[in-house]
This record gives C-alpha cells, structure tokens and sequence, in this order.
C-alpha cells in the first residue's frame, strides 16, 4: 500500500490516494450572497388590513366573552323528575290537590309534567318545606 502523507494534502487528494472517488468542487469561498429584498406592503394592502382589523378584532372579543349562565339542569343540581313525580302525591296526601295545584303555579305550571328541568330544584325544595 502507498505512503499517503496528510501534511499540506487536500481531502480530494488523499481520496484519490485511497481509490475513492473524490468529492466534487464546491463554490469557492468567496461567492457572492443573495441580497433578500424585505418586501413592503403596498398602501392599499395597507388600507385593506387596516379595514379588516375592527372586524376581526370586535370578532375576536365576543369569542372571548364567557357563555351565558345557563338556567340549572338536572345534571348540575342531581334532581330530576322521578324525584318530583315521588313528592307530588305525598303534597296532594298532606296538603290537598288546591294547595298543590298552587305551589305549581308558582312555577307558572298547572301539572308537574310541565314543570321544566331548570325548575325541579325549587320546587322540590318548596315541596320538601311544606311537608315539614
């Protein structure tokens, strides 16, 4: 095998030397840069972003209003209506059906069965009350 000094010997020649195939030449050194030209808008892409921004900001705040309190459902106060259709009969047992019929229109119904999921809690806590 050849002596191969490494001093003062490119990586083309010391491949050359090993029977490798040489690496191709590169771009000298000092090639000239590409200038990047920072494009501006123009005045009217200007004047159309400026149009856009109230309208997608004024978008942007209600996005981030909070949601409008929901009236109570059964799943957040855990009464639902078996619980209502079970005190119904002990109200007209203990008070009379005038007295029942009453604290239902309350609730601006004449029948439990109109009663709507956001009411069940108050009137079971009105029926709970009178029935103590």
């Amino acid at each position: 095998m050849a002596k191969i000094t490494v001093e003062g010997a490119s990586i083309n020649d010391i491949m050359e030397a090993l029977q490798l195939t040489p690496l191709p030449q590169s771009a000298p050194k000092s090639a000239p840069k590409e200038s990047i030209k920072e494009e501006t808008p123009s005045k009217k892409e200007s004047a159309k972003r400026t149009e856009k921004a109230p309208a997608e900001a004024s978008k942007l705040v209600e996005a981030s209003k909070p949601a409008e309190p929901t009236a109570p459902t059964t799943a957040m106060t855990g009464v639902s209506f078996a619980m209502i259709a079970d005190i119904v009969p002990k109200l007209v047992n203990v008070l009379g059906k005038p007295k029942t019929v009453e604290m239902l229109q309350k609730y601006g119904v004449k029948k439990a069965g109109e009663l709507k999921e956001d009411q069940y809690a108050g009137f079971l806590a009105d029926a709970t009350v009178a029935l103590t």
